[in-house]
C-alpha cells in the first residue's frame, strides 16, 4: 500500500499544470575570502562570501546573487530579497 501511494505521489510531482511556474533556489556553501594557503592569513579574520542561486526549472538557466558579510547577512530577509528580485526580473509571460 505504501509503495502504491508513494508511486502515485511521485507521478503527481512530475505533472505540471500548463499555467504554472516552478523554480528552485539554494544558498550555496559560504566561501571565505581571501583564499590563501598561508597559515597566518588562515587564522586572521576572513570575509565570508554568500552566493544565492535561483534556477527556472524549464529553462535551466541559473541566476546568481552574491554579497559579502560586510554588505548583509544570510538571514531570511536577504534570501527573500534575492528571491523577490528574481521573480520581479522574470517576464510576465513566464510567470
Amino acid at each position: 500500500m505504501h509503495q502504491k501511494s508513494a508511486h502515485a505521489f511521485y507521478e503527481l510531482l512530475q505533472e505540471s499544470p500548463p499555467n504554472s511556474v516552478s523554480f528552485c533556489f539554494d544558498l550555496q556553501q559560504v566561501q571565505p575570502l581571501p583564499k590563501t594557503p598561508i597559515n597566518d592569513a588562515f587564522y586572521a579574520h576572513q570575509v565570508s562570501l554568500y552566493v544565492l542561486c535561483c534556477v527556472d526549472t524549464k529553462s535551466k538557466t541559473p541566476t546568481f546573487y552574491q554579497w559579502t558579510e560586510d554588505e548583509a547577512g544570510r538571514g531570511s530577509v536577504e534570501i527573500g530579497s534575492g528571491v523577490l528580485n528574481y521573480l520581479k526580473m522574470k517576464p510576465v509571460e513566464d510567470l
